[in-house]
């Protein structure tokens, strides 16, 4: 029932005014706010926070991300699908680059954390990168973080994640243009004006 009144509350705000949608999601985030301590026992429904990170103020966005910081487990469960997705978007949106390159190192411990996530077929986790990749300060401090520059990977976890995502029937139209376009190439290649009079001469 809350995580339908929360999406009840969302999706109504949103189809009225910006300052209505961050009104309500401010007043869901104040309410569970206790729940985002680091040292809680009890976790906020997974579905609420990535509603909150996903279409939440930028206020929200902004004290989510110092708060999961925070967060002594926050590493492992950021390679879970949802909360995966919740990471990808509030580092995309947050406001506060330094805040945002904190929460980067904290769920980056290792150059195994990167592995693993580069390697899944978990789209949130290429979510994940993609969102990094969008940021110079975030790609630079990862680099930092584990000793070599990752800026190629990360860009192609980006790309990855843009196909995957991507709606099929816009995919299928895209593939037939490349081949579409390789044909002609070839065809223009076998037809050129040198081909063709040699052709003739034989």
């Amino acid at each position: 029932m809350v995580i339908r009144f929360c999406e009840f509350v969302l999706s109504t705000a949103d189809t009225k005014n910006e300052k209505l949608t961050d009104a309500c999601s401010v007043f869901i985030f104040t309410a569970l706010s206790t729940l985002y301590a680091a040292n809680s026992s009890v976790r906020p429904w997974k579905e609420v926070t990535l509603l909150l990170a996903s279409c939440g103020s930028i206020s929200v966005v902004r004290d989510m991300v110092k708060l999961f910081s925070e967060w002594p487990d926050i590493s492992l469960r950021a390679k879970t699908e949802a909360y995966g997705k919740v990471m990808a978007h509030l580092l995309k949106r947050s406001p506060e680059v330094n805040d945002g390159v904190v929460l980067v190192k904290v769920l980056f411990q290792t150059r195994q954390d990167f592995d693993e996530r580069l390697a899944s077929r978990k789209s949130s986790q290429l979510q994940l990168l993609a969102a990094i990749a969008e940021k110079p300060a975030y790609v630079e401090a990862l680099s930092e973080k584990l000793g070599e520059s990752l800026e190629k990977r990360l860009l192609a976890a980006a790309v990855r994640y843009r196909n995957a995502t991507k709606p099929r029937a816009l995919a299928t139209k895209e593939v037939i243009l490349q081949r579409l376009d390789k044909i002609r190439s070839v065809s223009s290649a076998d037809y050129s004006p040198g081909k063709a009079l040699k052709r003739k001469r034989e």
